[in-house]
């Protein structure tokens, strides 16, 4: 019996960022601000109201680049830090400012609590990707400044026994704990009324087409909205496939949740994704409401699908191996695996 395990699609990594579909990543937005590149940052006790100027000026600024770490790898700090407050400006359009704009990081460690022109914005403790809906009044065209205030190990919040109050990692924790960092993009995507959050590329081999599926958000009701995609072969060539379906937007507090609406693009004569031929595509998406586009997207993705046959891994039907080792803790362990290393990570 054949189960299936995983159709790899593209996860939505929304790697984007200039205001154009230039960049080779796996999904791309046509309208945002990349905010990596030259920040300042600043050891602290969380207690500054460094997203002012009056309490930026006691602070030391130091000037970093983004993603990345603050400072060098070392115990003292990684256990001693209780916050790290970093802040950069950045510019956007008139037009920008009166868009529906959505602040995105993809990961912080520990999370951060974002500020924009002086007013709390965000707050996500976990390490992953977050996204929050910026207010209307919020940005403004021109110059714009961000600041985020980021804890550290010793800023955390934690149980009476010590521990960490929310996911933070298997290995690392209170006993051995990592630097602040910010170790992915941030930015600031913009659309029209309704925002595309999430896109998922689901190869359906057997049907030689892709399932796109795609989930919205926004601040009010929005009816008789439209989701449209063409499939095209990556990076350039004509169009191979083409659907649209019918969507609404619902607004959510919860930024996990969200109604998701599904676009099954036919994809005849497709070429699998293998490892001697990486064939991959791009769906272009677009969300439009009587004919005018709100919010574009360009999701990346290749045809290809895992499954479990007779207990092995099959990609597109072909063996696939699975090499490494589950070697995690075992060093702890004194001489478990003593002369027998061949054995137990190979054998």
């Amino acid at each position: 019996m054949i189960h299936r395990v995983l159709s790899i699609g593209c996860l939505l990594l929304s790697l984007c960022v200039c205001n154009h579909f230039g960049l080779a990543a796996e999904m791309r937005r046509a309208n945002s601000v990349l905010l990596n590149g030259h920040w300042k940052y600043a050891v602290g006790e969380g207690s500054e109201s460094a997203f002012t100027e009056i309490g930026r000026k006691p602070l030391q600024w130091r000037p970093v680049t983004l993603p990345g770490h603050f400072t060098e790898l070392n115990h003292k700090d990684a256990t001693d830090i209780r916050f790290v407050w970093i802040q950069r400006t950045f510019d956007i359009s008139a037009a920008q400012a009166h868009s529906l704009a959505v602040l995105r990081w993809n990961r912080i460690d520990y999370g951060a609590t974002a500020y924009i022109n002086g007013r709390q914005v965000g707050y996500n403790e976990p390490t992953g990707p977050y996204f929050v809906l910026l207010s209307p009044d919020v940005l403004r065209p021109g110059k714009n400044e961000i600041v985020l205030k980021i804890p550290g190990a010793a800023g955390v919040r934690r149980s009476k026994s010590g521990q960490f109050l929310f996911p933070a990692g298997l290995i690392w924790g209170p006993k051995r704990p990592r630097l602040p960092a910010v170790t992915d993009d941030i930015w600031i995507d913009f659309a029209q009324q309704a925002y595309m959050k999430w896109g998922l590329a689901i190869p359906d081999l057997a049907g030689s087409q892709v399932r796109l599926r795609v989930t919205l958000a926004g601040h009010e009701r929005l009816d008789q909205l439209k989701l449209v995609a063409d499939v095209r072969p990556w990076p350039q060539g004509d169009i191979v496939g083409s659907a649209a379906t019918q969507a609404r937007c619902r607004p959510v507090k919860d930024p996990l949740a969200g109604e998701h609406f599904f676009i099954d693009v036919p994809m005849p004569d497709f070429k699998p994704w293998t490892f001697e031929q990486c064939n991959l595509y791009t769906a272009d998406v677009r969300l439009l409401h009587a004919n005018k586009v709100l919010d574009r997207v360009a999701i990346r993705f290749g045809m290809r699908e895992i499954r479990v046959v007779d207990g092995n891994y099959e990609l597109n039907g072909r063996t696939l191996w699975l090499r490494g080792s589950n070697l995690v803790h075992e060093w702890t362990w004194g001489n478990v695996i003593t002369g027998k290393e061949h054995a137990y990570l190979v054998d």
